[in-house]
């Protein structure tokens, strides 16, 4: 089975450095964004404390998708009228 090799910091800067690319439609970079935030949780047994990081990389998730965005984010969000992204 593969292993990912890379380590936490590549995976969190990844997630801060991602952008929209050219023809990527914004529920697939939205898509590319969850994915790279499910790599930054942290796994804990104490539930109440696993919950605090997953709400810290929902925040972090929200906040790369609408960096990322090219153009102007708001009317995009809208247009594409995304539900999935919770």
């Amino acid at each position: 089975m593969y292993k990912d090799v890379h380590t936490d910091q590549y995976h969190y800067m990844k997630l801060q450095t991602a952008r929209q690319e050219k023809g990527e439609d914004p529920q697939a970079f939205a898509d590319r964004c969850r994915e790279l935030a499910g790599k930054n949780i942290c796994k804990v047994e104490d539930p109440v404390a696993q919950s605090i990081h997953n709400e810290n990389a929902a925040d972090m998730l929200l906040v790369s998708f609408v960096t990322g965005l090219t153009g102007i984010p708001g009317p995009q969000c809208r247009y594409a009228k995304s539900q999935r992204m919770n």
